[in-house]
């Protein structure tokens, strides 16, 4: 598989992740109000760890596929997603392991962080006003 078609893959993976995300989001704040999503909402509370745990090893698996199948250096900013990214699976691992669901504030603030410097990135990319210290662009 060439470079580009596994970074096409990986972007609509990542555009239908965003999707279910946001459905996740609405099922959160609506879930008291329609109670037809309750089922639902019971599955994401019964599966949530291993979803969790599921999307940060994929996300994990693939920056070590970029780096070490691809040869693409990470650059600092991609060094800091990661440093956000990485523990959550460790973190999802020992959670499912203790069967503790109180992992959520935790792996929350990290994404929350990760997802910054992951907006600037793009934000850099997007509009460049010097030159990005990254091969990835």
């Amino acid at each position: 598989m060439t470079q580009e078609t596994f970074d096409s893959l990986l972007g609509i993976g990542t555009i239908a992740l965003q999707a279910a995300t946001l459905a996740f989001l609405a099922l959160y704040f609506l879930r008291r109000r329609i109670p037809d999503l309750e089922d639902v909402a019971m599955l994401l509370e019964r599966w949530g760890l291993l979803f969790g745990l599921i999307l940060a090893a994929a996300g994990s698996a693939v920056t070590v596929v970029h780096t070490g199948f691809f040869g693409m250096p990470p650059c600092p900013l991609c060094y800091w997603q990661r440093a956000f990214l990485y523990p959550q699976a460790v973190l999802f691992v020992v959670a499912l392991y203790l069967r503790d669901r109180a992992i959520a504030p935790y792996s929350i603030a990290l994404s929350i962080v990760g997802a910054a410097i992951a907006l600037y990135h793009h934000m850099l990319q997007m509009f460049p006003m010097s030159g990005l210290p990254c091969p990835s662009e």
